[in-house]
């Protein structure tokens, strides 16, 4: 399946015949300004790879890939905005919406961690016909409806557009760990196991972690 690009502040490709990685961050959780110096910089760096060269595509990649840290670091690092992760309660909605989700056959649900102020998933779209937009569109539909009744507040609760990416060959296994170490990185865990809000589906390879 040829991969299909769509625009908005963030790179976004899309094929469905693969997994995606995909974070999505609360409303305010990094500052407009913040996250546009990056798209800046992200641009002068894709401009300065050569084109034509056989290295060309990994090139852009690895650059996406360091765009990407920075702005998870961004959002480990905020102190500013939101944090409504941080309650049990308003984790638990996120939690079952992801998981309600899968049961109702949208996609196939690999790994996840629910930050402070963001996720991260690991999934599957379960079919062609599904859209990844509108996918990520229910479940913060949902789980933003039920955490604002819990919080007694209303008003946008994630910010509109998340950061997918596509994971190539080679990439599950790396992109996994990724996730779950996230809350290892960010101090809110001394490891993967003990933070509550980690999950890796049981049928996923341990061996393929790295």
């Amino acid at each position: 399946m040829s991969e299909q690009s769509h625009r908005r502040n963030l790179p976004h490709l899309i094929d469905n015949s693969r997994p995606y990685f995909v974070t999505a961050r609360l409303e305010g959780s990094i500052p407009n300004a913040a996250l546009e110096k990056l798209r800046i910089d992200l641009e002068h760096d894709l401009r300065q790879i050569p084109k034509g060269q056989e290295d060309t595509e990994i090139s852009r990649a690895n650059t996406h890939k360091r765009f990407f840290g920075k702005f998870d670091e961004l959002l480990d690092a905020d102190e500013e905005g939101p944090h409504w992760l941080e309650r049990e309660d308003v984790c638990e909605i996120v939690q079952e919406e992801l998981h309600r989700l899968e049961t109702e056959g949208e996609y196939w649900l690999w790994s996840y961690t629910i930050m402070s102020n963001h996720i991260h998933l690991l999934f599957t779209l379960a079919a062609e016909k599904t859209s990844l937009s509108d996918v990520l569109k229910i479940l913060k539909v949902r789980t933003a409806f039920r955490c604002n009744r819990v919080m007694e507040r209303s008003g946008s609760f994630w910010q509109h557009e998340s950061y997918d990416h596509i994971v190539r060959d080679g990439e599950f296994g790396r992109i996994a760990t990724y996730i779950l170490n996230n809350p290892v990185k960010a101090k809110f865990a001394k490891t993967a196991e003990e933070w509550r809000w980690n999950y890796l589906a049981p049928d996923v390879d341990k061996e393929a972690l790295v």
